[in-house]
C-alpha cells in the first residue's frame, strides 16, 4: 500500500472568525480549488486525474463552504495551538456532500496559520477509483489536507 499525493498551490478563499467566540461567528467562508493543478510524481497519472478518471480538465474548481465552526474552545490565547472542525458542504465534478475539515491552527499577531484535513470517497463524488488491469488499483477514500495562512484584515 502505498498514500500517493498530489499537490497544487491554485487555492484560494477566506476564512471569517470572531476569535471572542469561535463557535459562534462564520461569515463568508469559501474556499476553491483548481483541481486541474494537482500534481503527483508521475505525468502519466497526472494525464489520468486530468483527462481520463475524474476529468479535472472538463470540472476544474472544487469548492468547501463551510457553515458551522463546531469543538473550538471557549476562549483563546494568542500562540496558543487550537482545535475545532469546520462543517459545510464540498462540491467536485458539480456533486455536493457534507463535509467536515479537521482544523489545528495557531495565530501568532495578525496571522493564522495551520492545517485543515478531511477524508471523502471519490465514489461519492462519481469518480470510479481506477483498476488499471489490476497493477493499479486505488482505494476508494482520500485526504484533502489545506496548509492555510491567513493574515486579519482590518474591518
Amino acid at each position: 500500500k502505498m498514500d500517493v499525493v498530489g499537490s497544487t498551490q491554485a487555492i484560494e478563499g477566506q476564512l471569517t472568525l470572531n476569535l471572542d467566540d469561535l463557535n459562534n461567528a462564520l461569515g463568508e467562508n469559501v474556499f476553491t480549488v483548481q483541481m486541474n493543478t494537482l500534481a503527483t510524481n508521475r505525468d502519466d497519472r497526472d494525464k489520468w486525474i486530468r483527462e481520463d478518471g475524474p476529468r479535472f480538465n472538463d470540472y476544474p474548481l472544487a469548492t468547501f463552504r463551510a457553515s458551522a465552526v463546531e469543538g473550538a474552545p471557549a476562549s483563546y490565547t494568542e500562540g496558543e495551538e487550537v482545535r475545532f472542525r469546520l462543517v459545510g458542504d464540498l462540491t467536485i465534478r458539480e456533486v455536493t456532500n457534507p463535509a467536515t475539515f479537521d482544523v489545528t491552527a495557531s495565530l501568532n499577531g495578525d496571522t493564522l496559520s495551520g492545517v485543515a484535513t478531511t477524508r471523502l470517497r471519490m465514489s461519492d463524488f462519481g469518480i470510479e477509483p481506477p483498476n488499471f488491469a489490476n497493477t493499479l488499483t486505488v482505494a476508494d477514500e482520500f485526504g484533502i489536507e489545506v496548509q492555510l495562512v491567513a493574515r486579519e484584515v482590518a474591518q
